[in-house]
């Protein structure tokens, strides 16, 4: 928690940790293996004294700014391979599944259309 003072306003922001004080000591989950939980759009709400919401937020939390989940980078993939040069071989192709259920993709990008 910290608190600004001014003249005619004061804002107190409490917080708490999201991993806890020790983040590589937990066991058996540690943080590696919980962030993806926290990923997403939340709304951060700030509120008067007599608890009315005066302002709203929306807030996106990734472990960094260019990060993509696996569906946006799929998103984008398709993106790129629409955008391929006419004539210019690119091919997605799903070669398995990962163990987070998540189809694993091999693209292919060539000059030329593959002959065999």
């Amino acid at each position: 928690m910290f608190e600004i003072s001014g003249t005619n306003t004061q804002l107190k922001i409490t917080y708490h940790s999201m991993f806890g004080e020790k983040v590589d000591k937990r066991w058996p989950v540690n943080a590696r293996r919980t962030y993806r939980n926290y990923i997403g759009d939340y709304e951060l709400k700030g509120t008067s004294s007599d608890g009315k919401v005066v302002v709203k937020k929306k807030i996106t939390i990734r472990p960094y700014e260019s990060f993509k989940t696996h569906e946006e980078m799929l998103q984008s993939i398709e993106e790129s391979r629409a955008k391929a040069h006419t004539g210019r071989q690119v091919t997605l192709e799903t070669i398995g599944v990962s163990a987070h259920n998540n189809d694993m993709k091999m693209g292919i990008v060539a000059e030329k259309p593959s002959s065999h």
